[in-house]
């Protein structure tokens, strides 16, 4: 087909043909758009319909593409948001300056704005910057697409922290005194004596207990093995006396 035709000439057939791509695809949504505008509320009795109106126009579109009933669902969700929401950018896919891959991105991140004001802004910023965002790579794309969207419609500051407890209130609050190290004395329990003086005696350490072997003495080990115990001898047993006579 191109055996005959010179390098530029090739470029020139890439050229034509992706701008015939976008038109052909922008042709192939209006189309679907089409489709569910007319059909979209569908008739007085289709409520006695096993499906909705969406998915009979889902299957319809499915069947004209040969792909499945999600893919299709996603061709008329893309179409009827260029039609509505997007009509700039629709119009670059329409006259092959955009590919379908680009409106599409474009599509889905503006999907979440709803203030139709706020929407035209954004489509008409997004037509007059869009032509620059074919040689980016994807998250490139994503990531200048947001701050576009960002600019016109920036996301509200985030809500303050809930007061603590300590600010709300009056009382300072409790200091818990830090535990002795480890291995650290622990003064006892109870005072050596029960004298006044001995009310200031510290309570015991509350910190974790210490390792037997931190502050004790050393015990010195028993032999082995061990000593068989001496139990005392029994008593002798009376015996009754024998009788005589």
């Amino acid at each position: 087909m191109f055996d005959d035709v010179d390098d530029a000439g090739l470029v020139d057939a890439m050229v034509a043909g992706a701008a015939a791509e976008s038109i052909a695809a922008a042709g192939r949504l209006s189309a679907i758009a089409e489709l569910v505008a007319r059909h979209g509320e569908g008739p007085p009795d289709s409520a006695r319909w096993s499906c909705d109106n969406w998915d009979m126009l889902a299957a319809q579109v499915g069947a004209a593409h040969n792909i499945s009933h999600a893919k299709a669902s996603a061709q008329m969700y893309l179409a009827c948001a260029l039609r509505h929401r997007l009509p700039r950018v629709q119009a670059l896919l329409a006259a092959g300056t955009i590919t379908v891959h680009l409106a599409s991105t474009i599509v889905w991140h503006t999907d979440l704005i709803d203030d139709p004001a706020i929407l035209a802004r954004i489509d008409a910023a997004l037509a007059a910057d869009a032509t620059r965002y074919g040689p980016l790579s994807a998250p490139k794309t994503a990531t200048a697409i947001d701050a576009l969207i960002t600019r016109h419609d920036p996301a509200p500051p985030p809500p303050p922290p809930p007061p603590t407890a300590a600010a709300t209130s009056s009382s300072p609050p409790p200091t818990t005194p830090a535990p002795p190290p480890f291995g650290a004395p622990c003064p006892p329990s109870t005072p050596p004596c029960s004298t006044g003086a001995c009310k200031t005696w510290p309570a015991a350490c509350a910190g974790p207990t210490p390792a037997p072997w931190a502050n004790a003495a050393p015990t010195p080990s028993a032999p082995w093995p061990p000593t068989a115990p001496t139990w005392p001898a029994p008593a002798a047993t009376p015996t009754a006396p024998t009788a005589t006579g």
